[in-house]
């Protein structure tokens, strides 16, 4: 089935220097096409050999992890590596097993989706298929033409990888011609990034019952590939990304003395995992004054030896001037004091002020940012990335305000064990950890008990502006997020004006697919485990519901199931930051081209040609988080909101408002016919076909609400209904019936 909203092309790439509102598509000095302005600095390194077990002294307790077939290897004995058992079926068909979480151990677990291997030794123009024949069952994501992705890796660039890499995080005394030799080394070696792999997959279950997935590669060259499920990003990565963001700060360059003078950076060790490795924090916020490179242990910085989290041989490194740690901007106060956290809410809710002053490191909101706690969720790792790269902007005033409002306190993996192992949802304990936020043992779940800790103790104060929990999601389609009910004052408002800010600044945030109810908030998933255990609700109940902005972000590996109209800009629609808006026009043609392909009646082609979720796409997203939280605030000096159907942040409040009592009346409505049906329940406490009949009339009335506001009844001929006035769905054409899927709300 063709997936009729399938991700994103770029408008615009990310770019330098941003330019003076008000300033012209033209060039100024008269030329009718400005010049293309540099590529921005990135954290992430790419082009790099995962790690293999043995250069980390690392034994999996699996029987073995390469296979030899003649000149044909392969392996995956390394970071994030998972492959369990080969068999050859013929010369150039092979039979591939995935490891379940944990194998070999008395806690091993049916998850075995996750998949990241290397082949050696093939020659050029050679066609392999690979088919997983006990495959976890993804029927939905498969439907959509989802396509694993692939690498390629020449062992004789290996060294130089390692070698460039290395060498582009070192620095200089005077930093005179760094960039040049830096440039130069890079430009010697580019290896290719990973992208999506060009046939199509077959997944269907077989004759056992079981689920197979096949899928062809041809070999253009004889280097070795490198096959995942998704784009992969190792806990390795995460070392290397940090050490690029300590180098960059430590360069004595122009790009270097900006980002020490504007923004206060520290990258702390939070806790250890049960196997030792590393939970990192990083630390965010504006640079008070132009400030100097200074160094904190780990008490005075963050305090958090009490917890038994930091070992004392791990330097706390911070550059610019000297900031309150987190324990000071969140020191324990009574229960009490935890109704100023309201306060909290109704900042936001505060009409915009011109040039509004900086306000000082212990007044601003703490915003937390969370991620990897599901190692195989890798989609959630590049809106991280997004999220990180933003918020070392220098030069971009929306992120030099966010730095002004908040303190982020960024943890890039929770779950470095099952990263490393090569896991799909499990740690190496075999714990779920997305369900011990409630009671998390220090000794089992240090990194749940660390970040615990720290939104607790910013609650308490009354500083919690934000807490995000990044993942990916397998079945739905897009980007969404699931927040919570029942929350103290405006907060059920806030939370979706917040989620239709999101929708307005990206193409890809699914507002119909957002979750704000009770029963989602404790329900209990398909492996038996209660949601109440997520940092969002243990969190909700922690704080009474006095923090709105609790929230599980979702991203789907695949694509998109509708795009939303981005508008442009206010005041700066020529900035060169339009990287933001990715994706909508390309996609919409798209949705044309395929109209017309199918109208044809010549010849089917694959819906394989769709673009589908990068890296870069997701990493957009993850910037669009930033910049709603920014436009709730009414403190964003480049909003999209005036150019777009709400026109005003008090207009989208006022759909919020009409939307969550939309939801609640449905709630209440579902739970009366509850309690009726219990009465005329049979003996065996089955519902009754009343009771079903009910449940299946009465759909939510936040997912019926209007195109403009929710108490419009207007509705767009030929398109669904959707709860965002920006929300376009391809027109339902009956030539598009062969390659859609089914149309689902």
């Amino acid at each position: 089935a063709m997936p009729l909203a399938s991700g994103v092309g770029r408008v615009a790439r990310a770019t330098g220097g941003a330019r003076a509102p008000g300033a012209s598509g033209e060039d100024r000095a008269g030329s009718s096409r400005p010049e293309k302005p540099p590529r921005r600095w990135c954290p992430w390194a790419e082009g790099r050999a995962p790690v293999s077990w043995a250069a980390c002294g690392f034994a999996p307790g699996v029987a073995e992890a390469r296979w030899r077939f003649g000149e044909r290897v392969f392996s995956a004995d390394f970071d994030g590596g998972n492959l369990a058992r080969v068999e050859r079926v013929t010369d150039t068909s092979f039979h591939l097993w995935t490891r379940p979480d944990n194998q070999g151990k008395p806690y091993e677990t049916h998850h075995r989706t996750w998949f990241h291997f290397r082949v050696d030794g093939c020659r050029a123009g050679e066609t392999l298929t690979f088919s997983f024949p006990d495959f976890n069952k993804q029927k939905t994501l498969f439907s959509n033409d989802f396509r694993p992705t692939y690498r390629v890796h020449d062992d004789d660039q290996s060294a130089s990888s390692s070698s460039d890499a290395d060498a582009e995080t070192a620095t200089t005394d005077d930093g005179s011609n760094e960039h040049l030799q830096r440039d130069r080394r890079v430009s010697r070696f580019h290896m290719r990034a990973y992208e999506r792999i060009p046939e199509p997959v077959s997944a269907r279950p077989g004759r056992d019952g079981a689920f197979r997935v096949t899928f062809k590669h041809r070999f253009d060259s004889d280097a070795s590939v490198f096959f995942a499920l998704s784009f992969p990003f190792s806990y390795a990565d995460v070392g290397l990304m940090l050490d690029r963001v300590d180098a960059k700060f430590r360069e004595r360059t122009s790009h270097g003395d900006a980002m020490r003078a504007r923004v206060s950076y520290a990258r702390s060790l939070l806790a250890t995992s049960v196997e030792g490795r590393k939970v990192e924090m990083v630390t965010i916020t504006a640079a008070e004054r132009d400030g100097c490179e200074t160094k904190k242990n780990a008490s005075e910085n963050f305090g958090d030896e009490k917890l038994g989290f930091a070992s004392d041989d791990v330097e706390r490194v911070s550059f610019t001037r000297a900031t309150p740690s987190c324990t000071e901007l969140t020191r324990d106060v009574s229960d009490d004091d935890m109704e100023s956290s309201t306060a909290s809410s109704r900042r936001a809710n505060s009409a915009p002020k011109e040039n509004s002053a900086m306000p000082r490191v212990e007044d601003r909101d703490v915003f937390v940012v969370t991620c990897g706690v599901h190692p195989g969720e890798k989609p959630a790792n590049h809106l991280f990335n997004g999220v990180l790269e933003f918020l070392l902007r220098a030069d971009d005033a929306r992120a030099k305000r966010l730095r002004e409002l908040y303190v982020f306190q960024l943890v890039p993996m929770l779950n470095p064990d099952g990263a490393f192992r090569g896991h799909y949802r499990h740690d190496a304990l075999g714990q779920n950890l997305n369900r011990h936020y409630e009671k998390p043992e220090i000794s089992k779940q240090p990194s749940c008990a660390a970040v615990k800790d720290l939104l607790v103790k910013a609650a308490r104060k009354g500083r919690l502006g934000f807490y995000i929990d990044l993942h990916a999601h397998a079945n739905k389609r897009g980007v969404f997020a699931f927040g919570n009910c029942d929350l103290r004052g405006d907060g059920n408002f806030e939370t979706r004006a917040y989620a239709q800010l999101c929708a307005l600044n990206s193409p890809h945030f699914d507002l119909n697919h957002c979750n704000f109810s009770r029963k989602n908030m404790f329900a209990v998933d398909k492996n038996g485990e209660n949601k109440s255990g997520t940092g969002r609700v243990a969190l909700f109940r922690e704080t009474g519901g006095r923090v709105p902005h609790l929230y599980t972000v979702e991203a789907n590996y695949n694509c998109s199931r509708v795009l939303n109209r981005v508008t442009d800009k206010t005041r700066a629609s020529d900035d060169g930051n339009e990287e933001d808006v990715v994706g909508f026009e390309e996609a919409l043609s798209g949705f044309a081209r395929r109209a017309r392909i199918a109208s044809s009646e010549t010849k089917k082609k694959s819906p394989g040609s769709a673009r589908r979720y990068d890296p870069e796409t997701l990493r957009g997203v993850g910037r669009a988080l930033l910049v709603a939280a920014l436009d709730l605030r009414e403190e964003n000096p480049w909003s999209r909101v005036p150019s777009s159907a709400f026109g005003s942040v008090r207009s989208v409040r006022t759909w919020a408002k009409a939307a969550a009592r939309g939801d609640a009346h449905a709630a209440g409505d579902d739970a009366e016919s509850e309690g009726d049906d219990e009465k005329t329940s049979g003996e065996d406490g089955e519902p009754s076909e009343t009771r079903r009949q009910t449940r299946e009339k009465k759909p939510s009335v936040f997912r019926n609400t209007s195109l403009t506001l929710a108490s419009s009844k207007a509705r767009v001929p030929g398109r669904r209904a959707l709860d965002t006035a920006n929300g376009v769905w391809p027109p339902r054409r009956a030539p598009l019936a062969d390659f859609a899927p089914k149309w689902r709300t």
